[in-house]
């Protein structure tokens, strides 16, 4: 993963933990600002879209695309929610993010809740059977426990 992905990480974990929320929801044009004014990054909106497509095939975010319905038959496109999945904090905490761990802690209790809303546990970790996630979610509290 080349420098610009890790860019776009570190800017959507930034928002995240500025907006006190599990998903965020900022435009292209804002995320590129944020790129070249805190990480000195200048790309177009095509190369953008290529790393957010990477990172979502690689299964480190997960997106949701919104729209809003006016009363003439309109649809105006919103900017995507965007959360991090156990991949994706697991990898921040490897690359020693601050906060990361705070991170993982609150997803795993976001997958405990058993919540509706986005994202649901399923789109956490897409490619773990319901046994498996169970497992790594003991194994990781465990690891976590022994790490304070």
């Amino acid at each position: 993963m080349g420098a610009t992905k890790y860019a776009i990480l570190i800017t959507l974990y930034s928002i995240l933990v500025k907006g006190k929320k599990h998903y965020v929801v900022p435009s292209v044009d804002t995320l590129l600002t944020l790129l070249e004014r805190y990480h000195k990054i200048t790309i177009k909106r095509r190369w953008f879209f290529y790393c957010l497509k990477y990172l979502k095939d690689e299964g480190i975010i997960v997106t949701r695309h919104r729209f809003e319905h006016y009363e003439q038959n309109h649809i105006q496109q919103l900017p995507s929610m965007i959360t991090f999945t156990l991949k994706g904090a697991s990898l921040l905490m490897k690359k020693r993010v601050a906060g990361a761990k705070a991170l993982l802690k609150t997803i795993l209790s976001w997958m405990g809740k058993g919540d509706r809303r986005f994202p649901k546990p399923k789109e956490f970790d897409k490619v773990m059977s319901e046994n498996e996630v169970e497992r790594n979610r003991v194994r990781l509290k465990e690891l976590l426990a022994l790490m304070e």
